[in-house]
């Protein structure tokens, strides 16, 4: 199936932004048996990686950052993403989410709807924390959080998924967000180098493939055709080969922007070596069945025990949150974990060729906000203290590139 992301006339910037927690990028190149969606995007697009300026220093790591201004965990890397700052500007150091300042450095779908009113903004999300700690604002027209620890990631995602399928075939959004972690989940269970880590990689892919689907239907109407999409594609950090992460290595450190839009080619084809039972359709008879609880088993001492209550906002499976026991502290599966004493060197990664297409230049997650800003054709204020860059759009690929 051919999917157009977009064209060469000029149009509505809209743009869609999906974040895949956890994602090593060497577990992403190493086969597009295992993620076809995203590769074809990437020889479509441009992508390119950098390394986290922060992690917590403990003496593991070689050429380590200078500074300990964070973890290398989910609450500082999705707060970079999406204020386009670094935790020194948006004070979040860890998973408690202590010190962080969205007044001042609000993410960039609050940004851009405060910049343009009447843009329709909405995000979606597995991580139940970055809407409960106000990563993601209140101004946002669409806000949906689905409860991954509750039910499990596989089945959050899903559900994700779903609504934001929704929304792209019924609604008109200008800019969304999406939040998916079940590959998150498998690193800190089995590890990145395991086979539920593919897995999951693979059904976040599928959930991709969908959602392009989707943008590319929209161009079939007649007002939607001069939309122009911009698919931006992310990871908050890396993981040991162990599982889990926190630290300063080069594994936990290493994090991939993959970039999509109508200045460079505009075809993919996600569908290349993709297993029949995740062709990207859209299975709505099956997502209308409730889902069942997730099965007990036990859990790692990183699991959020706050987060066991299930919160998804779907209604017919909303339930209060329960209150948490007096001095309870909570556990965070998308924290760091203690390493193993038998933990492998942390540069044993797979080093894989990267998918041809144009290379972004050390791509920063805080380059992520001014670039979604950028595309919505809203001008980076100066006041607003961003510290990313706006990325250049994609140059069409050549075979003899080096």
């Amino acid at each position: 199936m051919r999917y157009d992301i977009g064209g060469e006339q000029p149009g509505r910037g809209k743009v869609l932004v999906v974040g895949m927690d956890g994602l090593r990028y060497d577990r992403l190149t190493r086969s597009p048996a295992h993620a076809p969606v995203l590769h074809g995007l990437m020889a479509a697009g441009a992508v390119g990686t950098s390394l986290l300026p922060y992690g917590e220093a403990d003496g593991q790591a070689e050429n380590g950052p200078s500074t300990s201004m964070a973890h290398t965990d989910s609450g500082p890397g999705w707060s970079s993403i999406l204020t386009g700052v670094w935790p020194d500007r948006h004070g979040v150091r860890g998973n408690d989410f202590v010190g962080a300042d969205y007044a001042r450095y609000p993410d960039f779908l609050t940004r851009a709807a405060a910049a343009r009113p009447g843009l329709r903004t909405a995000a979606a999300v597995s991580w139940p924390q970055l809407v409960r700690r106000g990563v993601l604002g209140p101004a946002i027209d669409r806000r949906r959080r689905f409860n991954g620890e509750f039910r499990g990631y596989t089945t959050a995602d899903r559900r994700v998924a779903r609504t934001v399928l929704r929304w792209l075939t019924k609604h008109d959004p200008d800019v969304v967000f999406v939040y998916f972690g079940a590959t998150d989940e498998a690193g800190h269970d089995t590890g990145p180098l395991s086979p539920a880590y593919d897995r999951a990689l693979l059904a976040q892919d599928a959930h991709l493939g969908r959602l392009l689907q989707a943008i590319d239907a929209r161009r079939s109407d007649p007002h939607r055709a001069g939309e122009r999409w911009t698919v931006l594609v992310t990871t908050d950090h890396g993981h040991l080969d162990s599982g889990g992460h926190g630290g300063d290595t080069h594994a936990e450190r290493e994090v991939f922007v993959i970039l999509a839009e109508p200045g460079g080619p505009d075809s993919i084809r996600p569908d290349d070596g993709r297993p029949d039972d995740t062709q990207a359709v859209d299975t709505e008879a099956r997502d209308r069945r409730p889902d069942s609880p997730r099965p007990d088993r036990t859990r790692p001492a990183y699991s959020r025990a706050a987060d066991t209550q299930p919160v998804d906002t779907e209604p017919a499976d909303h339930r209060p949150d329960s209150p948490r026991a007096p001095g309870a502290q909570p556990a965070d599966r998308r924290a760091h974990s203690p390493r193993p004493d038998s933990s492998p060197p942390a540069d044993s990664r797979l080093h894989s060729p990267r998918p041809l297409g144009s290379r972004l230049d050390s791509p920063r997650l805080i380059d992520i906000a001014p670039t979604v800003l950028d595309r919505l054709g809203i001008p980076v204020d100066p006041t607003w203290g961003l510290q990313g860059r706006v990325l250049p759009r994609p140059i069409a690929p050549t075979s003899d590139r080096s």
